[in-house]
């Protein structure tokens, strides 16, 4: 008929659609990733002070392998 699109245009716009709907459910299944990862934290309880935690690791570290005064697990 006089007016209507190309037979590869209608593909064409049938594949990009298909594309959009697969793009969106990609982008939704990341948000909810997302969103639980922030629930999950927040639930784990206060925030910590990184150094200090890294340190009391470094400390635990060095006593486990014994190096007594010296330390034996370099810091950053």
């Amino acid at each position: 008929m006089a007016g209507d699109p190309p037979i590869d245009d209608v593909h064409d716009t049938a594949d990009d659609r298909t594309r959009a709907i697969r793009e969106r459910a990609i982008r939704e299944r990341a948000i909810r990733e997302i969103v639980r990862l922030w629930d999950e934290g927040l639930a784990s309880g206060p925030a910590i002070d990184g150094e200090a935690a890294f340190e009391e690791i470094r400390i635990m570290l060095e006593g486990r392998m014994g190096c007594g005064s010296r330390p034996c697990v370099s810091g950053p």
